[in-house]
């Protein structure tokens, strides 16, 4: 079994589309999808523990209820077993300050919405 993509999303349209391009590019991944950042690093904790399956990849949002996209990047780069699980972000925010920010706490990418299909995959 893959292990799953976890998506931190809380605009439901926003996600639906995630979700949408992620099934057409026929990934065999499952989606796990939160809608709230602390809800994300609860299931992230159970995953450490071995409760649940670590994610293949993390997409999150910068702009989350509960603990923000960039708050869950840094507790994810600090969890031993899951410091290496790739991170990309995505925002509606362009700016230099939230891009370099993500980067300094480790993202892997940053893409600024909307997200074109081929930038997502």
């Amino acid at each position: 079994m893959h292990p799953p993509i976890l998506l931190l999303e809380d605009d439901e349209s926003h996600s639906l589309l995630v979700e949408r391009v992620l099934r057409k590019a026929r990934l065999a991944n499952g989606i796990v999808t939160f809608r709230n950042g602390d809800e994300a690093v609860a299931y992230l904790e159970r995953a450490a523990d071995g409760q649940e399956a670590i994610p293949a990849i993390v997409l999150t949002d910068f702009h989350v209820q509960g603990r923000n996209g960039l708050d869950v990047l840094a507790w994810i780069r600090k969890q031993p077993g899951l410091e290496g699980v790739p991170v990309v972000m995505y925002s509606g925010s362009g700016e230099a300050e939230h891009i370099n920010r993500a980067f300094e706490l480790g993202v892997d990418a940053y893409l600024v919405k909307p997200v074109a299909f081929d930038a997502l995959l």
